[in-house]
C-alpha cells in the first residue's frame, strides 16, 4: 500500500482544478482543500497500521 501523507492528498486534489486559477497556498482554493485532505490522510495511516497489526509477522508486538 502507497504511503499517502496529507501534502500528497491535497497534490491530487489540487490537480483536479484548472490552472487558470489561483492554486497558491494563500489562495482560496488551497485554503479550503487543505483542511479536506487532513482526514483521508489520517484514515490511510490508521489503516495501515491496522492492517500491520492483523499479521504476526509484521506485528510490533508480540
Amino acid at each position: 500500500m502507497a504511503e499517502y501523507d496529507r501534502d500528497e492528498i491535497l497534490a491530487q486534489m489540487l490537480t483536479g482544478i484548472s490552472d487558470t486559477l489561483d492554486k497558491r497556498e494563500s489562495g482560496v482554493f488551497y485554503s479550503a482543500l487543505a483542511p479536506v485532505a487532513t482526514a483521508p490522510s489520517s484514515g490511510y495511516y490508521l489503516y495501515g497500521n491496522m492492517n500491520n497489526l492483523l499479521f504476526a509477522d509484521a506485528a510490533e508486538k508480540e
